[in-house]
């Protein structure tokens, strides 16, 4: 028996069928080579001077005219950079307010943060998460607030270096750059942000895409998921879940003015810390002397109230929740795969 020709068009819808199997490839050999690279760069880096920035923008005026009014304000002497990994807003908030806490001593920052994430897993669980999926990240971030609290303690005790018990590192620059450790940190931050536009819907879900597919969707896709890039709506909301005011700066493709000066929290009338941001990626960026000198004045009064009123009080608030969590099953990995509600991959 004669075997049928294959028609011209059979052969057509092959060859762009090869055309997309190959087009695929290549686009995954793409992204290997990308993921190679930035795995490359250190996950937070030494302090570098804001003039370094100028040579990573000099073929692009407008963010060099930029970065030259910033540098000319004379507010701001350095930067650290983060890993351009998707986690790059999360991990700089995270380090400036754990440096802040740590090098200003600020006892009212830490109490204050503490104070909203304590309840955030039981307030989580009202949105349908299941807490066996969860619940290690949140102690992990309890556990890292109690880190804090014990380290000012010393502090004041007079002791000039606090060695961990835990062996994530001695500074928040240490515990942010190591990885593992670090994972859990930025993923109950994204909680946090989750958290709080998920109890005040009206005020973000007006300005989600259109084409996420709902409010709950993109939570889950741009917020809650490992490696998604935050943008203003969930710097906003991070900084509001923990009522932290952060001033971003942010370098734009204008041709005239900027940075732009954007304060998470409009009604505060100091920002904790600051950060520089240019399209796709954050970075801490770090006041001068005199300005920190000032801070840290702020901060130790701040403290010497909150120290007098807490006198007559027993208050182990950190201690007393973190206590708790010492019997936990050993930690999942990091690839923990968190089903229905948020994944960590």
């Amino acid at each position: 028996m004669a075997m049928a020709s294959v028609t011209e068009d059979y052969k057509s819808d092959e060859k762009d069928d090869e055309k997309k199997v190959d087009d695929t490839l290549m686009a995954d050999a793409d992204m290997d080579k990308i993921t190679a690279e930035i795995e490359k760069q250190p996950i937070v880096s030494e302090q570098r001077k804001l003039t370094s920035l100028l040579t990573e923008f000099k073929d692009h005026a407008n963010f060099t005219r930029q970065m030259n009014a910033l540098i000319a304000s004379e507010h701001h002497s350095s930067y650290r950079q983060m890993r351009r990994d998707g986690n790059c807003f999360y991990r700089a908030f995270l380090l400036g307010l754990f440096e802040t806490i740590e090098n200003t001593r600020d006892l009212t920052l830490l109490t204050t943060v503490s104070e909203h994430v304590m309840t955030s897993l039981h307030r989580s669980l009202k949105f349908g998460f299941e807490q066996f999926t969860i619940e290690d990240f949140y102690y992990e971030f309890m556990d890292e607030l109690q880190f804090y609290q014990r380290k000012l303690e010393s502090m004041r005790n007079g002791s000039v270096i606090y060695k961990a018990q835990d062996g994530h590192g001695n500074t928040a620059i240490e515990r942010l750059a190591n990885p593992h450790h670090a994972q859990y940190l930025i993923f109950w931050a994204r909680m946090l942000a989750s958290l709080h536009m998920r109890e005040h819907e009206e005020d973000f879900a007006p300005f989600i895409p259109q084409d996420s597919g709902g409010f709950a969707a993109w939570l889950k896709s741009d917020v809650e998921a490992i490696k998604s890039e935050a943008d203003h709506l969930q710097t906003v909301a991070l900084c509001r879940a923990i009522n932290v005011p952060v001033t971003i700066y942010c370098l734009e493709n204008i041709e005239k003015g900027g940075p732009q000066k954007v304060n998470t929290i409009e009604s505060s009338e100091n920002s904790c810390f600051d950060l520089l941001f240019r399209p796709g990626h954050y970075d801490v960026l770090y006041r001068n002397s005199v300005e920190r000198k000032t801070d840290a004045q702020q901060s130790t009064s701040k403290n010497a109230k909150l120290e007098s009123a807490a006198q007559n009080t027993d208050t182990q608030t950190i201690a007393q929740q973190t206590n708790n969590n010492n019997n936990n099953n050993d930690k999942n990995d990091t690839n923990t795969d968190i089903s229905n509600n948020g994944n960590v991959n």
